[in-house]
């Protein structure tokens, strides 16, 4: 084969793959390429129209929930205003602010890049991409050293205090612990730590989520209901038999505390 014909068949090649990805990349995120369709169309408008009273009643409820300082219960309102009007923008960027309070940045990013979408001139488009920036960066060590259980929106860390101590020096430890700039840790009652529990998965030989890591060879934990100690090891609890007078604490924290 003579290199022309060599170089024209690895060229044919090369489009052929460029074309099979180049679309797969396109609809990575799909729901974001659907928004930015209606975010588009919103912009084009020579009048935006007014919210609707589902929307009014949403908003409402959210802002009464921030006076009370229902946090989360106002993000709720506001999604579900969006739900009624994707390309609200006060929703998006109020969504973000309580979102971002509330430590769920995936969300507040999402949110804020939404309302910059729609608002791309505004006077706090450009603080809102900064802020964007500034969560990435949150996000991105909190992925690192904390684990986030979806389910239950408990934060813990991804090991415990790597140290055999007791259950008060373990309740200090929590008390006192700053984990990538987060505080207000404490030590998990019994209920709370048999949510990490998967007997499907394994770290070190602790059946546990979100890859933490255990210390103690029994995987065993403090926790706070009584003095004894939760142990992830084996196929179940209580794998070491008996209650130990020292084991490593493990953390657990509620977004917002």
């Amino acid at each position: 084969m003579n290199c022309n014909r060599w170089t024209s068949l690895v060229f044919t090649v090369v489009l052929i793959l460029f074309a099979a990805i180049c679309p797969l990349r396109a609809q990575d995120n799909p729901a974001w390429a659907d928004f930015q369709q209606k975010a588009a169309a919103w912009r084009a408008l020579p009048v935006k129209p007014a919210l609707s009273e589902d929307v009014q009643r949403e908003r409402v409820q959210a802002e009464n929930a921030i006076k009370e300082k229902r946090l989360a219960a106002a993000a709720e309102h506001y999604e579900s205003g969006l739900k009624f009007n994707p390309v609200w923008p006060e929703g998006h960027f109020n969504a973000a602010l309580l979102y971002a309070e509330l430590e769920e940045y995936d969300k507040a990013i999402w949110h804020m890049r939404a309302y910059v979408e729609l608002l791309p001139d505004a006077p706090d488009a450009k603080g809102g991409r900064e802020q964007s920036y500034i969560w990435q960066d949150k996000l991105k060590l909190q992925d690192t050293v904390v684990f986030r259980d979806t389910a239950t929106k408990l934060m813990w860390p991804r090991q415990d205090s790597g140290s055999q101590i007791s259950l008060s020096d373990a309740m200090n430890y929590c008390r006192n612990l700053n984990l990538a700039g987060f505080s207000g840790w404490r030590l998990p009652n019994r209920k709370e730590l048999e949510t990490i529990y998967d007997k499907k998965q394994k770290v070190n030989g602790s059946h546990i989520k979100g890859g933490i890591k255990l210390s103690d060879r029994c995987g065993s934990v403090w926790h706070s209901d009584s003095p004894q100690q939760m142990d992830f090891g084996g196929t179940g609890w209580f794998e070491c038999g008996h209650v130990q007078p020292t084991s490593p604490a493990l953390c657990v924290r509620h977004p917002g505390e």
